[in-house]
C-alpha cells in the first residue's frame, strides 16, 4: 500500500498524549491534509501511544476543511487502540492528489493516547454530544468545533495509487503437474 493523505509523523518529536479532551469527542487537525496522491482508500491508521481510556476508535474521511465547504467521504472499520504502535482497520473509497482532506477521529467513550507533536497545538476536538458527532455516525458534513486546544497527532490513509494496480495480460497458469489452468 501508499500513503495517500493525512500525517505520518516523520521528523517529529512524538511524545504520548490524550488527544480527546472530554470522553468519545471526535479530534482531528484543522487545517487538513493535502493528498499525495490520488487512488483508492484501503486502510485508516493512527499511532497509539501512552495509555487509552478506551480501546477501540474510527477515522472518518472528509473531504474538504472546516471553515469551507466539507463532505463527508468514508467511515473506517473499528481500530483496535488497545496496544501502542500503528493500529489500523479498512477503509473504502476514493482520494484526489492535491486536495484537502479532514481526517478526524473518535472514539465510542473514553480518551485516546496516541502520538503527537510536542510541537504542534493546532488541532480542533469536536464534542461527542446529540448535537455534535455521534460515535460512528458522523454528519454529512463537518459542525463548528467545541474546543480548540491540543498537538497535532499521527493519522492516515494509505491504499492504492491509481494506475499502480496489479496488471493482468494475455496468458496462462501451469496447474501442478504442468496443466494448465
Amino acid at each position: 500500500m501508499s500513503f495517500l493523505v493525512g500525517q505520518q509523523g516523520g521528523g517529529w518529536t512524538q511524545v504520548a498524549a490524550s488527544i480527546t479532551q472530554t470522553a468519545g469527542n471526535a479530534c482531528y487537525f484543522n487545517a487538513g491534509y493535502l493528498a499525495a496522491a490520488t487512488g483508492t482508500m484501503a486502510a485508516a491508521h493512527i499511532q497509539a501511544l501512552g495509555t487509552s481510556t478506551t480501546s477501540s476508535c474510527v477515522v472518518y474521511v472528509y473531504s474538504g476543511v472546516v471553515g469551507g465547504t466539507t463532505s463527508l467521504l468514508a467511515t473506517s472499520g473499528v481500530i483496535n487502540i488497545s496496544a501502542n504502535g500503528d493500529c489500523f482497520a479498512s477503509i473504502s473509497g476514493a482520494i484526489t492528489g492535491g486536495a484537502l482532506y479532514t481526517l478526524m477521529v473518535q472514539p465510542p467513550s473514553g480518551r485516546i493516547s496516541a502520538a503527537i507533536n510536542s510541537g504542534s497545538n493546532n488541532f480542533k476536538c469536536n464534542q461527542n454530544l446529540g448535537t455534535t458527532i455521534t460515535y460512528n455516525s458522523p454528519p454529512a458534513s463537518i459542525p463548528p468545533d467545541d474546543v480548540n486546544a491540543g498537538a497535532e497527532f499521527i493519522v492516515w490513509i494509505d491504499g492504492v495509487i491509481t494506475g499502480t494496480g496489479v496488471q493482468r495480460g494475455m496468458g496462462f497458469m501451469m496447474a501442478p503437474g504442468g496443466n494448465p489452468c
